[in-house]
């Protein structure tokens, strides 16, 4: 009995193991390219990031769920002056499915590209950006409620921390 149990307790400790490493799996490494892409049918649904003083970037993961059929999609690119604002929406009502950066050393900031994908069916018309989801030089860890859809970005570059901090937009779906 005492051996089944201890062997029960060290499977519990492996599988709290691999769920620790698989948490901070992040997606890029620093002053380096980002690329991530949802399975498809798939938009994104979180995104988290942290950012690092001696090197002057993030690093970034991202999760995808269903969020309803899509249709055609396209991708934006580089949407984004470094240093400068950054503004989108996915055009048609369209979910973020992917995003990809690339980071400038002299600069100490990315310019970031998303792909939109349309809904198969009608137009979501009720949409609304968050308040700022992360401090500068802070954490991020923002989910998508579940009853909406990641449509749009909104992001200012501050030179003194360099940093960005940002906003989303969500849909009802």
């Amino acid at each position: 009995m005492q051996l089944l149990t201890m062997t029960m307790i060290s499977k519990v400790v492996f599988l709290f193991a691999c769920i620790i490493v698989v948490s901070v799996a992040w997606q890029n490494d620093y002053d380096r390219n980002l690329e991530f892409i949802c399975p498809t049918g798939q938009s994104i649904t979180r995104i988290q990031s942290k950012h690092n003083n001696h090197h002057e970037d993030r690093l970034w993961q991202f999760s995808c769920s269903n969020r309803g059929k899509l249709g055609q999609c396209q991708w934006f690119y580089n949407l984004n002056e470094f240093d400068g604002l950054l503004l989108f929406q996915c055009p048609n009502f369209g979910h973020i499915v992917a995003t990809r950066s690339y980071h400038n050393n002299h600069h100490e900031d990315r310019r970031f590209s998303f792909q939109c994908c349309t809904p198969r069916k009608g137009k979501r018309t009720e949409c609304q950006f968050t308040s700022f989801v992360n401090k500068l030089d802070g954490r991020m860890n923002y989910n998508v409620p579940a009853n909406k859809y990641l449509r749009g970005a909104y992001s200012e570059h501050r030179n003194h921390e360099e940093d960005r901090v940002w906003k989303f937009e969500e849909c009802n779906l």
